[in-house]
């Protein structure tokens, strides 16, 4: 299993730094994305400094705030209703969500991709995705 962090609050290089979070996981038999970051440029900025392409398995989201969620408006504005990948999400993600006045939640643009997304996958209890993963 190989896993590579694509958007980190670290970074060296020409890589871009942001807080939030996504990660590359690799196994013999998929390609997960882990989380997108909290933005488009940057993520695809990353995706493409590791010389990696966007031909994921899944999506995972391992929560929903905006940090974990908003750079999926990556695949929003160069797929749009062409995606067809599943996206792993708990349905707690789209509750919203604040910091005291600030909304930290899922942005509600790809709220609303989601909610209509056909291959979305709603889950609550353990799930195996591959042989080596279970969200």
């Amino acid at each position: 299993m190989e896993i590579k962090i694509l958007v980190d609050n670290t970074a060296k290089g020409k890589f871009l730094a942001q807080s939030g979070f996504s990660a590359i996981i690799k196994d013999e038999d998929s390609k997960i994305l882990f989380d997108c970051g909290q933005n488009a440029h940057v993520f695809e900025n990353n995706l493409k400094l590791m010389g990696e392409d966007d031909d994921f398995d899944a999506v995972i989201f391992s929560h929903g705030h905006y940090d974990h969620t908003d750079g999926f408006n990556y695949f929003i504005e160069k797929y749009g209703e062409n995606l067809d990948v599943p996206i792993y999400i708990h349905k707690s993600a789209f509750v919203d969500r604040y910091h005291g006045e600030r909304y930290i939640g899922i942005d509600e643009n790809i709220k609303n991709f989601l909610k209509n997304y056909k291959n979305l996958k709603l889950i609550e209890d353990p799930f195996k995705i591959s042989e080596n993963l279970i969200i």
